[in-house]
């Protein structure tokens, strides 16, 4: 296997782990696992994940709270009003570009 075969399948696969962990609070992280299915039903894989991370890293606590009490096999509709509002601020936008850009 040659060098540079070697070099991007590290950095598809730092680009997919870091993509992944961004630094979150705990109450974050729950909030991320309430919203994944939802994120990954409109951009499958890990790029989903990132969505979903991206909409919680655009969130005020109190928000993160109201997500991260949701379940995540069955969202209600309080909580897909909020988030179809959080993504529509610019920094969900940036975050996008910023983790998704390669």
């Amino acid at each position: 296997m040659s060098v540079l075969r070697v070099f991007l399948k590290f950095v598809i696969v730092f680009f997919v782990s870091s993509a992944s962990s961004a630094d979150l609070s705990s109450q974050q992280q729950s909030a991320v696992e309430v919203l994944k299915p939802l994120a990954q039903q409109q951009v499958p894989g890990a790029q989903g994940l990132v969505l979903a991370e991206c909409i919680i890293l655009a969130s005020n606590i109190n928000e993160v709270i109201i997500i991260a009490d949701g379940d995540p096999g069955e969202l209600d509709t309080a909580i897909v009003h909020l988030v179809n509002e959080i993504i529509q601020r610019p920094d969900v936008l940036i975050c996008l570009n910023r983790e998704l850009a390669g």
